[in-house]
């Protein structure tokens, strides 16, 4: 998916889900990995995620309590190649 994704409280994603240049709020659960690149992923009080995480350009803004364990990985240069 390009640009910003929402799954809500409640929702069940099970598959993977990657995003391009764009911003990820996850209140429901993805039950699958989660690749993001070039945005952020924002994890909400009642969200899961039961697969692996890959932050490419990325950050990560967890709400108090939450920790979803992701790697985080920068490649200079990158913006140029998502414009």
């Amino acid at each position: 998916v390009e640009g910003d994704l929402i799954i809500e409280s409640g929702a069940v994603v099970n598959g993977n889900v990657t995003l391009l240049d764009g911003d990820l709020t996850l209140e429901g659960s993805i039950n699958g990995d989660v690749t993001l690149l070039d945005g952020t992923l924002i994890v909400g009080e009642s969200a899961s995620l039961t697969g692996d995480c890959a932050l490419l350009g990325a950050s990560i803004e967890e709400a108090e309590g939450q920790f979803i364990n992701c790697q985080s990985f920068s490649f200079p240069g990158l913006d140029r190649f998502l414009e």
